[in-house]
């Protein structure tokens, strides 16, 4: 069933380009400063972070705007990728009507957009490595590797989320709440290292953290998380694109009769 589906997909492979192309060209239409409005928000936030964390209740991490930085740019591909394809059918509902395509597509397309931004985001990490004199060194021959697994983690997330708001229209309100909670429950600002062996072990059952901690190792030489905890994250990974590859191939079809 998933490899139909995987090959029934190739064929769409020039719309969801063109999807991606255009929703990449509408982010930033109209805007003065185009694509940097992407790093706005992240150095917004590491400023006020660096600002608190630093003065007022010191967080002794070295490098500190680097770690910050790293944070908050994996976490606003996580964040913006699950936004964006939770509304991604319904939003794209007048098309779907019109022209037969599986509606996965869009899900998938919000989520190459975001990969395609956060990449070109990744630059503004190039002075900080240069100024803290960090060496790049072999670790960053993995970054694809990591790029892809944040990914298909977003996306299988994703195709669930997008087809739940078709039925249940409580989704989009949820995952933004939740997101929200989420956003404290992942190392973004804070650091893990005073965290007792026990608690760590359980926290980073959270995806988002341990992919946030591999791009740390990858830019930073930082530790990277343990073999369980890598192991537990690709299984998630890989169910939960399973589990949405599924549920689009048993209820997908009838999203038109929905939206």
């Amino acid at each position: 069933m998933i490899v139909g589906q995987l090959a029934r997909l190739g064929g769409y492979r020039e719309l969801i380009l063109n999807l991606v192309v255009r929703d990449v060209k509408e982010k930033y239409r109209g805007t003065v400063l185009g694509y940097f409005w992407t790093l706005v928000t992240p150095l917004v936030l590491t400023g006020i972070f660096v600002v608190i964390f630093t003065f007022l209740f010191p967080i002794h991490v070295p490098h500190y705007p680097l770690y910050l930085m790293i944070g908050f740019l994996s976490w606003n591909f996580f964040s913006s990728s699950l936004s964006d394809a939770v509304h991604s059918i319904r939003g794209g509902a007048e098309l779907l009507k019109k022209v037969y395509f599986p509606a996965e597509i869009y899900p998938i397309a919000s989520v190459m957009t975001n990969l395609v931004t956060f990449c070109l985001s990744l630059l503004v990490l190039v002075p900080l490595l240069a100024s803290y004199r960090i060496p790049v060194g072999l670790r960053l021959l993995v970054l694809p590797g990591i790029l892809l697994w944040q990914a298909l983690l977003c996306l299988g997330m994703g195709l669930i989320l997008s087809l739940s708001h078709v039925y249940f229209r409580d989704t989009g309100p949820l995952v933004s709440t939740g997101l929200n909670l989420w956003f404290y429950a992942t190392p973004v600002f804070y650091t893990t290292a005073a965290m007792p062996p026990k608690v760590l072990g359980v926290y980073l059952l959270n995806p988002a953290a341990v992919l946030i901690e591999l791009y740390r190792w990858a830019f930073m030489g930082r530790p990277a998380p343990g073999v369980p905890h890598l192991v537990f994250c690709g299984l998630v990974t890989v169910g939960l694109c399973v589990a949405g590859a599924a549920l689009h191939a048993r209820w997908g079809r009838h999203v038109t009769k929905v939206i």
